[in-house]
């Protein structure tokens, strides 16, 4: 029983490590992306008012 406990250990040290190496990679791919500053766009909000209140 101890040998299977050992075995699974070493198999989830192995997963574990590969979890790790994968998550470093996709934080690398995106290093290069930055937020834009806060007054990039102008924020404009428009109002429509309906020309009747009454539903037809």
């Amino acid at each position: 029983m101890l040998p299977d406990i050992a075995a699974i250990e070493v198999e989830i040290e192995q997963i574990d490590s590969m979890l790790k190496a994968d998550n470093v990679r996709s934080q690398q791919s995106c290093a290069g992306c930055q937020p834009l500053p806060p007054d990039h766009l102008l924020r404009i909000e428009h109002w429509h008012k309906p020309a009747s209140r009454q539903c037809e």
